[in-house]
């Protein structure tokens, strides 16, 4: 090396170095020279960017728009989706924990063979200024991070692959992903994007052993219903799977057992479902699951709220109605939607309140479960559009029956299916068999509901009726 070339060399090496300071950070040393000179400079705190949580990020998603971000801030997460297979195709998953997560988000990359540079486990941290919040097909739920044509767009774009080298950057961290168990009563839109696991499931027993996960006359994807054995009657969801994964004649397994991928959308968005990063992740090996039987159990609690005067706050047979923040309560209603016509309903909305923040709770009598085997508890649930409220299932073995304690005793999340914002607001949607035989002693049930009639748009109604314990 001549002398000019060689001072020309050590001058890089001092620039480069400059750029990575002795902080408490991690700069992936076995990358290449912009991508590490790029993150480093991202992360340091020194030169302003903020880092932000995927649930932040997603939080900026306006209905029917593309948001162009123009503050300096990043968000990390990790790498849950693999296009090894075929499965994917120009799109990319990550949730913010390898483990436990909280939340996932869909990354749109005009780039095939993802998985050579964003491998699974991968922690990527993602320069978000000047890239765009939005939905790829507007409507379908799916929020993503992506590329806009202009700020009038109402859709997103792949992001172009020369602006994803310098703003999605990998660190050199690689971590294990452990699948999140759910239970299948539990799946909704807060789980897309991450990657669970769900046991107890079998493909239906007509596909099961025969069919592949792929029809071979569909010309996109093939949709195959999975069951899970989860109280009285199967339970199911969506597996999908593209015609383009190399997996696709493989025969369906014919026992059950656990099943694990991504939650997300199909092209529509009117359906969650599960997409396969590999047929490994399928591994039904046990014998096929049988559902309950209905028939061997007796009721020892049910409220359909019909000896309830109608347009009056639910109160009788042992219900509390509270108003935790702002004066809304529960109210009955009669529907008028044909799933459930002219039935009598617990119903709560957040629309003209007044109040800026409503959380508003019905309790149910105490329910003893110290005596049976088994105890389920069913529902049914409806909307129109929940609009940013939430509703929760709730129990609490320790609630004295008081106003007064209501907030400061231990309320537990039950699993089971509340409607979701997707589903038509004239249906009424079965929470599922929700298993109770692990609580043991006298139990509150609550429906506890979140919202508040401002400018944050939380103002959606939840409706409940059929309420019902089944044991034996």
């Amino acid at each position: 090396m001549d002398t000019l070339k060689k001072s020309r060399f050590i001058i890089l090496v001092i620039l480069f170095i400059s750029c990575v300071k002795d902080e408490d950070y991690s700069i992936p040393n076995n990358l290449d020279v912009i991508e590490n000179r790029n993150l480093a400079y991202l992360i340091d705190p020194e030169n302003g960017f903020q880092e932000k949580t995927i649930q932040q990020v997603k939080e900026m998603f306006v209905d029917g728009e593309v948001h162009q971000i123009t503050s300096d801030i990043y968000i990390k997460g990790y790498v849950v989706s693999s296009d090894e297979s075929g499965n994917f195709y120009k799109e990319l998953y990550l949730q913010d924990n390898p483990t436990n997560p909280n939340t996932g988000i869909k990354i749109a990359l005009n780039r095939s063979d993802i998985f050579g540079k964003y491998n699974l486990g991968r922690e990527v941290y993602i320069n978000l200024k000047e890239l765009y919040v939005g939905e790829l097909h507007s409507g379908n739920g799916i929020i993503a991070i992506g590329w806009a044509a202009d700020y009038r767009s109402e859709e997103l774009i792949e992001i172009p692959d020369n602006r994803a080298n310098i703003q999605v950057l990998r660190s050199s961290v690689t971590m294990p992903i452990t699948a999140l168990p759910i239970n299948i009563l539990q799946l909704n839109s807060n789980y897309i994007g991450m990657f669970v696991s769900i046991d107890n499931a079998q493909f239906q027993y007509d596909l099961a052993g025969e069919a592949s996960y792929v029809h071979p006359l569909d010309d996109f994807d093939t949709s195959l219903v999975i069951e899970s054995c989860e109280g009285f009657g199967n339970s199911s969801f969506i597996l999908e799977t593209s015609k383009f994964a190399n997996f696709k004649d493989v025969t369906l397994p014919s026992g059950a057992g656990m099943i694990s991928g991504i939650i997300t959308r199909n092209y529509q968005g009117d359906k969650l479902v599960m997409v396969l990063n590999d047929f490994t992740d399928v591994r039904m090996n046990d014998n096929r699951c049988t559902s309950l039987n209905e028939n061997d159990f007796t009721t020892i609690f049910s409220e359909g709220f019909q000896e309830m005067s109608n347009n009056t706050n639910v109160s009788g047979n042992g219900w509390t109605n509270f108003a935790e923040k702002g004066f809304n309560y529960w109210k009955v209603s009669t529907s008028s939607d044909e799933g459930n016509l002219e039935s009598k309903i617990a119903k709560i909305g957040a629309n003209n309140s007044n109040d800026l923040e409503n959380v508003s709770w019905l309790i149910s009598p105490p329910i003893d479960l110290e005596f049976q085997n088994e105890e389920f508890l069913r529902f049914q649930s409806s909307n129109s559009f929940s609009d940013n409220s939430i509703l929760e299932l709730l129990i609490s073995l320790e609630w004295d029956g008081s106003q007064d304690t209501i907030t400061s005793v231990n309320w537990n999340p039950l699993p089971g299916i509340i409607v979701d914002d997707s589903e038509n607001h004239e249906n009424w949607v079965s929470s599922g068999a929700i298993p109770l035989s692990s609580y043991s002693g006298v139990a509150h049930i609550a429906f506890r509901y979140s919202g508040g009639d401002d400018d944050r748009n939380q103002t959606g109604t939840y409706e409940i009726d059929n309420f019902i314990i089944l044991t034996r």
